[in-house]
């Protein structure tokens, strides 16, 4: 298999409580989260769904969403522009290897280690990392225009 370290940093990122957010369920897990998961019948904005249980390598339990958004924001806040564009490129190089939905969700989910499994909210694998790498390039852009101008 070909190597994706930003995405596999990335997918860390994602699945690691923040200290800023308060930890895993952050500052407004209250009212009614469950530790580590959005309310009842919340979704989870941030795309991000932590593995469930000890020994369990299923991605099913989401945590709370407006932390994952943060951790994804921060992670982003925190790359220069050319570490996002190249972590954009990985996700091209993986879209581009020609696999199946499953073979992409495997690597994904199992092999690169990604906390968030697309379907739980009826997503495939390969929209969402298009929709991950279109929010990178253009965080990148911005940070590229931002600097342009002083």
């Amino acid at each position: 298999m070909t190597s994706y370290p930003r995405l596999e940093r990335l997918f860390e990122t994602l699945a690691r409580p923040s200290e800023s957010a308060g930890g895993p369920g952050g500052p407004s897990a209250g009212g009614g989260a469950a530790p580590g998961g959005p309310a009842r019948g919340q979704r989870d904005p941030g795309g991000t769904h932590d593995r469930a249980g000890a020994g369990s390598d299923a991605p099913t339990a989401p945590p709370d969403g407006p932390t994952a958004a943060r951790r994804l924001a921060a992670y982003i806040e925190r790359q220069p522009a050319t570490a996002l564009h190249a972590t954009a490129r990985e996700i091209d190089a993986l879209l581009g290897a020609g696999l199946c939905e499953y073979q992409l969700a495997h690597i994904v989910l199992y092999e690169l280690g990604c906390a968030y499994d697309p379907a739980h909210d009826g997503l495939e694998v390969s929209d969402w990392l298009r929709t991950l790498r279109d929010r990178l390039r253009a965080a990148a852009d911005r940070q590229r225009y931002a600097d342009a101008l002083g």
